[in-house]
């Protein structure tokens, strides 16, 4: 059976020290891509060195240089407009793939070319490669690979909790994106969430319950503002509310719009509540060395304070989720599968 090609963009910007790993995870896949298009956005390291060299020896290799900075998003946008295969993999110059990715994932879409993606499970690590947790979190939408059609893609982003697509693994069908302006700078920063939500909803996926990609939670990345500012949160996701609202209002509907707001609108709480939280507990720290030689009963004061803010984070992160969530069957497995992966790393 012949496989469909595919066009990886890989944006960089001063990463020099993990492209190596990227592109030879690229290159030595059991499928090769028909091209990889790398834009380097102005780097200051020896970002641009590293690329010509794997250049010299694999002409599937195009680079294009910037020459300023202009950001993420530009710099993906002109690799979109380069690109040519049938179906494109938006990869980070810090990211990489684990091996079979390709082949996997053609071999299933060449089954079922009515898919807006594929896509499967992510391994997410920390800037010196250890390991953080694997997204999504099981219990997955299938045991087996898959294609999922619209309708079931609907019910599921609007009744279940566990849908999360990491772009790292995802290979976006490239006419079908084309076709519903599925990438649009209009989405902002989380141009890729909005993308391949639009594709899932209205033409399904393919799914393969497998670790074949590694994402990279970097400190200077957005994803990690956004998992630490609650201000940066609501900036990323604001653009998607509203082409979701107004220009594309007929590709989401109404009861994911709500449900996926609701989502964002707790995660922004949480992350609020946590900042306090850890505010409150470094101020009590600082009151209680203030206290000179404290006492017992300095001590009681500052153990009985630290506990009711304990009390409040709680009860105002309990009343969060029963405001803006829902208990199912899934989140109590899943709360249950991360208490068992802590007690790991701790006893280890």
């Amino acid at each position: 059976m012949s496989l469909p090609s595919v066009s990886v963009i890989l944006p960089n910007f001063n990463h020099a020290h993990y492209l190596p790993q990227a592109l030879k995870a690229i290159l030595d896949q059991s499928v090769k891509p028909k091209e990889i298009i790398v834009i380097d956005d102005g780097s200051t390291d020896n970002s641009v060195d590293v690329i010509s060299g794997f250049a010299k020896d694999n002409p599937s290799i195009k680079l294009t240089v910037n020459e300023k900075n202009l950001g993420v998003i530009p710099s993906s946008f002109i690799g979109f407009q380069q690109a040519t295969g049938d179906y494109m993999l938006w990869s980070g110059a810090d990211d990489y793939l684990l091996p079979d990715f390709f082949e996997k994932s053609l071999n299933l879409l060449a089954k079922h070319p009515q898919a807006g993606l594929c896509f499967s499970l992510s391994r997410r690590i920390d800037e010196k490669g250890n390991y953080l947790d694997t997204v999504p979190e099981p219990p997955y939408l299938s045991r087996s690979p898959c294609y999922m059609p619209p309708q079931r893609m609907v019910k599921i982003m609007t009744t279940k909790d566990n849908w999360c697509i990491m772009p790292t693994t995802v290979l976006f069908n490239s006419r079908l994106t084309e076709e519903s302006q599925a990438l649009t700078v209009a989405a902002g920063i989380y141009v890729d969430m909005f993308a391949l939500t639009l594709l899932a909803l209205n033409y399904g996926v393919c799914f393969i319950p497998e670790e074949l990609g590694v994402f990279r939670l970097t400190s200077e990345s957005s994803s990690a503002k956004a998992r630490e500012e609650p201000k940066a949160l609501l900036e990323y996701v604001t653009p998607m509310w509203t082409l979701m609202e107004t220009t594309y209002a007929d590709k989401f509907p109404p009861e994911f719009r709500k449900k996926l707001k609701r989502r964002h609108l707790y995660e922004y709480g949480a992350m609020a509540t946590q900042k306090i939280n850890r505010s409150w507990d470094e101020f009590l720290d600082h009151l209680q060395f203030s206290l000179d030689a404290p006492s017992i009963i300095d001590r009681l004061f500052c153990l009985g304070v630290r506990l009711l803010g304990k009390i409040q984070f709680l009860m105002a992160k309990g009343y969060l989720f029963l405001r803006l969530r829902c208990i199912t069957g899934g989140i109590m497995i899943r709360i249950f599968n991360r208490y068992k992966i802590n007690r790991r790393k701790e006893d280890g």
